[in-house]
């Protein structure tokens, strides 16, 4: 994981539950960021109203807001794994 913001096409996971009802049925959840928006919003569970904030979406309707969210880093090539030259069958 790192600093780095969440931006569009990044790999993000659910990793805190929402402030308004406790909802974490999404825990877990990983998807691609298809758009990122600040908007205003209301939970999918207990239907509270949230002020502004910055939403990472997966789609029209579906997403979650920032704070919920983790940024997952692809893993990073290591010279000792094999690419496709290296590989003896």
């Amino acid at each position: 994981m790192s600093d780095k913001p969440i931006s569009k096409g990044d790999l993000v996971m659910v990793v805190r539950v929402a402030k308004c009802c406790g909802l974490a049925k999404r825990l877990g959840y990983s998807f691609i960021v298809n758009k990122i928006v600040f908007q205003s919003y209301y939970c999918g569970s207990c239907g509270a109203p949230h002020s502004a904030d910055w939403v990472a979406l997966l789609s029209e309707n579906s997403g979650a807001p920032f704070y919920r969210l983790r940024r997952i880093d692809p893993p990073a090539l290591n010279d000792d794994i094999p690419i496709g030259e290296e590989l003896h069958v």
